[in-house]
């Protein structure tokens, strides 16, 4: 393990503590834990101590700081990675919507061992999985307010992704119909697309646990022209703007949440807003969005199924780009076979790359999708099929 500099963000004195003692005892020779216990003292510890990673009491994430939430501000303005905890598990998806690399369950005894192992061990996987930005300031530099907020940096590289990440499923082969498994092979063999991008209309994504930190890899990287894009995450309501607004401060397209019966632009990615289902309908020759609340379809909405079934009903297949990512379940198989069967391009994130290899899966086995890619080639193979002739 490499030494490592920790911010360590806890509004308990005592938690605190103990946690960065905790953290002491297991790091590398030469770490540094430098401890704050709010929201605005972070802010300017931050800047001075230069942080490979902070950690944070979820508690602390939701804190406003001039009307905008904490944790997704920190992560726009600092480009580190964020591991949050906290005490209760329903947290941890909106947690990673807010823009944590990751989220770790603490016990009501701080000084668990268990607790403080894996949260140790998750800071260093999530340190030397991602190339840190090199720094926003040289040594020695003055800092002043303004020209800290006017400071910002591109986003960063994107390494690959080992596998083994907590909470992964890559213990059950892959099994696939045999007819429709040799024509997955020939397909991916080939190497080339079966068509063009020339007249693509729409991309169509739907992702879940882990949904998040993919998207965050992925929609950044792209750059116009691009179609538009609908995203089907599964998230709660109250976080589906936040987590647009975040991803749009990092992307160089417009990233907002979908709102009902507006017309599909190019160059702007579409966030289903959370408790509602997005559909896209055709009116004319524009196409528009569908954002209502209904029934919940494998105990989702929005659902990715509902999505995919829309756009190939509405959409002529050849001009659909449909993408299944990371997350639990099977929602979106069959809505990306039926986008597939008319005719459309279909991408499935790989299970090595997957926080959880579900709805990839299910997708695979159906032979719904077209070629499997590790998550760091994703956005490099949607550009590549939207640019082609």
């Amino acid at each position: 393990m490499q030494k490592l500099r920790i911010l360590l963000i806890d509004n308990s004195i005592l938690a605190s503590e103990k946690i960065a003692q905790g953290l002491l005892i297991r790091l590398p020779a030469g770490s540094l834990v430098e401890k704050c216990l709010s929201a605005i003292d972070a802010q300017s510890k931050v800047e001075l101590f230069r942080p490979d990673i902070i950690l944070m009491n979820f508690a602390i994430a939701v804190f406003t700081i001039n009307g905008n939430p904490f944790l997704p501000a920190l992560v726009a303005r600092t480009h580190l990675p964020v591991l949050a905890y906290g005490l209760l598990p329903s947290s941890a998806e909106n947690a990673r919507a807010l823009g944590a690399a990751d989220y770790i369950l603490k016990p009501e005894d701080t000084d668990d061992g268990t607790f403080l192992s894996t949260l140790t061990l998750r800071a260093v996987a999530i340190a030397e999985k991602r190339h840190p930005p090199k720094p926003l300031f040289a040594p020695g530099d003055m800092v002043t307010r303004d020209i800290w907020a006017s400071t910002r940096k591109a986003p960063p590289h994107i390494p690959p992704i080992a596998s083994g990440k907590p909470g992964s499923i890559h213990n059950t082969p892959v099994t696939m119909d045999p007819v429709v498994a040799a024509r997955q092979k020939a397909a991916e063999k080939s190497g080339a697309p079966r068509r063009g991008g020339k007249g693509l209309r729409l991309i169509a994504i739907g992702s879940s646990t882990g949904g998040p930190e993919a998207l965050n890899q992925i929609i950044p990287r792209l750059t116009a022209p691009m179609p538009p894009i609908v995203i089907v995450q599964h998230i709660p309501a109250t976080f589906s703007a936040l987590f647009a607004n975040r991803l749009d401060g990092e992307s160089s397209l417009h990233v907002k949440e979908a709102e009902n019966g507006e017309p599909l632009a190019s160059n702007t990615v579409y966030i289903a807003p959370g408790g509602k289902h997005m559909t896209v309908v055709k009116e004319g020759d524009r196409l528009r969005l569908r954002c209502m609340e209904g029934p919940r379809v494998h105990n989702c909405c929005p659902s990715a199924d509902v999505l995919f079934h829309s756009v190939a009903s509405a959409v002529e297949g050849e001009a659909v780009l449909g993408v299944i990512l990371t997350g639990m379940g099977r929602d979106g198989a069959v809505g990306l076979l039926e986008l597939k069967e008319r005719g459309a391009r279909t991408l499935g994130q790989d299970e090595a790359t997957c926080v959880v290899y579900g709805m990839p899966r299910a997708a695979y086995e159906k032979g719904a999708v077209e070629k499997q890619l590790p998550l760091n080639k994703i956005a490099d193979e949607i550009t590549r099929i939207v640019r082609a002739k």
